[in-house]
């Protein structure tokens, strides 16, 4: 709604592991892309526990958006919920509809 606050932040939490691992985990690649995309949307890649590297997109705006994510020296993209891949030379793009969210899986 308009004027509602909205918090946007992200965190894992792993249970059963000793702080080295917690370290370690903590200590793996990551990235936010927050320069050349559109406002009221967000993209960050992050390395799973797996030692997949794994991308989340998010539109939070009212309106379909196109949103080009620099991937250099990625191939494939692997929606987690629909399994559909894409492929692409370096940059990602993808239309969002309003308000939605999608997490791939990343390969080279």
């Amino acid at each position: 709604d308009a004027n509602e606050l909205i918090i946007d932040t992200g965190f894992t939490i792993r249970a059963g592991i000793d702080h080295q691992a917690t370290l370690e985990a903590a200590e793996k690649p990551q990235e936010v892309f927050n320069h050349n995309i559109p406002k009221g949307t967000r993209a960050v890649m992050v390395t799973g526990a797996d030692n997949i590297p794994y991308l989340l997109v998010a539109n939070f705006r009212d309106i379909s958006t196109e949103i080009a994510i620099p991937l250099n020296g990625w191939k494939q993209a692997t929606d987690l919920a629909s399994g559909e891949t894409i492929s692409f030379n370096d940059k990602l793009t993808l239309s969002f509809p309003a308000t939605t969210a999608r997490i791939f899986r990343l390969k080279k």
